[in-house]
């Protein structure tokens, strides 16, 4: 999770370090390049950061077993049911799926 931000960071930098004419150059290959290279940065950089807090939602339910194994599992599932809506039942998603 420490890398996340570095690397979400990164293209926020590249894509602020561009040229004033960028847009108007005549290389598009360089530009497509350019933003593609920024682009799976900014995905890599996403998907290190949405390891980091499952991590850190799972550690919460590891810290349970220091009450009881019920307990853990307990905490387990409900840490799972959570991480559940927010990935398949979320805003955002429903916002994505609708038809342009």
């Amino acid at each position: 999770m420490v890398d996340a931000p570095v690397q979400l960071r990164c293209p926020a930098d590249r894509l602020g370090a561009l040229p004033q004419d960028f847009e108007r150059a005549e290389d598009t290959q360089l530009r497509r390049r350019y933003a593609e290279r920024a682009g799976r940065v900014m995905g890599l950089g996403a998907e290190t950061f949405n390891d980091g807090l499952r991590a850190v939602y799972m550690s919460f339910a590891a810290v349970l077993w220091f009450l009881s194994p019920l307990a853990m599992v307990v905490g387990t599932l409900a840490v799972i049911w959570v991480l559940y809506r927010r990935e398949f039942h979320s805003d955002v998603l429903a916002l994505l799926n609708e038809p342009m």
